[in-house]
């Protein structure tokens, strides 16, 4: 089964009848995730807080290796109603932790009003808010906020309060990443622990940079420690659940949840839900540790189609239940979010993550890489009708008409999904950027639009957003900042000086160069 039939009858369905077509289970998962409003949890700051103050003498890389084996190994377990695939980002739906380590000087400023400002509302107890107050004072200084902008020069920092430019990376993590899921799967953290200690006893002592390499050894052993504890925690919660389970069938879906979180990530997957439920671990745990956005799932469609070929042929899963399984895995990656500030909330608004997958495309022997899971991911996107994944379609002139068909018939549903990528260009460019030629036709996309090639590149673009408007206005005022009340450092002249349109023009140009 390499196709997927596009019949008349689906042509003519609306967007709510394809989102029908979904599994009671799925309906359930889908209702409640969007009924539930959104709150802020204080557990992650608190543990991260506790390990901070606990780890001074350390090397950073370790004392982040230690603050997030506090997170997996204390905060709160989730295991929902209805739930095949289980991790959350708290202990309650749509709970966001917060991420003290980056800045708090905006969660302290908007404490009280994140509950009730104009876009990216989260709900907070009065206890959560008053833990907060005791523990974010802490960080004063100490963030990397503060550390950036201590490197700033003067009129860098009023051009930032002025809004000339919004800079991105102060607040939360890069993301913007496609981490090696392949090498996941095929080895397991096991299998990846195995690999670090082979690399660390191989280190010379006397080399330079020995310390160092020591150092990120070490970290990246305690993670992965933390991460398969995080994952039997997550087989403990079920079996629990499981002892008060009065149906039947749910009482043995627990017991199958605790044996695949007793086995992924820490060893290779065998099946296919074994593989969404480590990737899905992965995905989370990356969150967990970095705020980010844009941690991206790169060729979803190429390395989970093994697993799930497989299953199908072995009768392990039915059509029904791989796409139920996939439909679930949507529903988990539409659960993560992240509190930004006002500002922020404004222009990303809707609480978009970026978690882009990929799907279509060239293998790397140049062949076309469609295949029934391309088609299944792209039938995912219209039933589960929600934000997250971001899906991208990569098209070619071998790409088959019948999956661009299915791709544009996605799209007209108006879910702005899916994107589309030209392989004609972007191999080309992969190729200019200096990637070989397997390597440039195995990109997958980041974020929003960024190419990468999964496991071995991060391009992180957006670091900042010019504001031009702000830029002009600021030329027309001389350097009046009419919003702030303030007269900002330079200036460029009264509009009334100019004379020209071209000296208003040169002057536009000397600001924007400025900023």
């Amino acid at each position: 089964m390499t196709s997927h039939t596009i019949t008349t009858e689906d042509l003519e369905k609306t967007r709510w009848e394809k989102q029908a077509e979904v599994s009671p289970r799925v309906a359930r998962l889908r209702s409640r995730l969007l009924e539930t409003e959104p709150s802020i949890s204080a557990e992650r700051a608190r543990l991260v807080t506790e390990s901070y103050r606990e780890t001074d003498n350390l090397p950073f890389v370790l004392r982040r290796a230690k603050a997030l084996e506090r997170v997996l190994d204390s905060t709160g377990i989730r295991v929902g109603e209805d739930e095949f695939l289980v991790g959350s980002l708290t202990s309650t739906l749509r709970g966001v932790p917060l991420f003290p380590e980056f800045d708090v000087g905006f969660i302290l400023d908007e404490l009280d009003t994140f509950a009730t400002r104009r876009s990216e509302r989260f709900l907070i107890s009065d206890d959560d808010r008053d833990a907060l107050r005791r523990l974010l004072p802490w960080w004063r200084g100490r963030t990397i906020a503060d550390q950036a902008l201590d490197a700033f020069r003067p009129e860098a920092r009023e051009g930032l309060s002025s809004f000339c430019f919004i800079l991105t990376a102060l607040r939360s993590g890069i993301g913007h990443v496609v981490v090696d899921y392949p090498k996941l799967l095929s080895r397991g953290l096991s299998g990846i622990a195995e690999e670090i200690d082979e690399r660390r006893a191989a280190l010379d002592p006397t080399a330079p940079g020995y310390l160092e390499k020591l150092s990120y050894y070490r970290a990246a052993r305690i993670v992965c420690d933390a991460a398969i504890r995080f994952a039997n925690r997550h087989a403990e919660a079920a079996l629990e659940r499981c002892r008060s389970e009065a149906d039947p069938p749910r009482r043995a879906e627990l017991e199958l949840v605790a044996e695949r979180c007793r086995r992924v990530p820490a060893e290779p997957a065998r099946s296919f839900a074994e593989a969404l439920q480590s990737v899905w671990f992965l995905q989370l745990i990356l969150q967990l540790e970095s705020n980010g956005h844009s941690i991206s799932l790169g060729r979803f469609d190429q390395y989970l189609y093994p697993f799930y070929r497989d299953d199908l042929a072995g009768g392990a899963l039915t059509p029904g239940e791989a796409e139920e399984l996939l439909h679930c895995f949507y529903v988990k990656l539409s659960e993560m979010d992240k509190v930004r500030d006002k500002v922020s909330s404004v222009a990303f608004g809707g609480s978009p993550m970026f978690q882009h997958l990929s799907v279509g495309g060239q293998r790397r022997d140049g062949r076309a890489a469609v295949n029934e899971l391309s088609h299944l991911c792209l039938e995912a996107t219209a039933k589960v009708g929600l934000i997250q994944p971001s899906i991208s379609v990569r098209w070619h002139y071998g790409c088959p008409e019948e999956f661009v068909n299915h791709a544009v018939r996605v799209a007209a549903y108006g879910l702005g999904m899916p994107a589309f990528f030209n392989d004609e260009v972007l191999v080309p460019n992969m190729l200019q950027l200096g990637h070989g030629i397997e390597d440039a036709r195995d990109y997958s996309i980041v974020g929003c639009t960024e190419t990468t090639v999964p496991g071995i590149s991060e391009p992180w673009l957006t670091g900042g957003f010019i504001n031009l408007p702000k830029v002009l206005e600021l030329t027309i005022t001389d350097g009046e900042d009419v919003v702030a009340g303030r007269r900002v450092t330079f200036r460029t002249g009264a509009a009334d000086g100019f004379g020209t349109f071209d000296a208003l023009l040169a002057a536009f140009e000397r600001q924007l160069a400025h900023y």
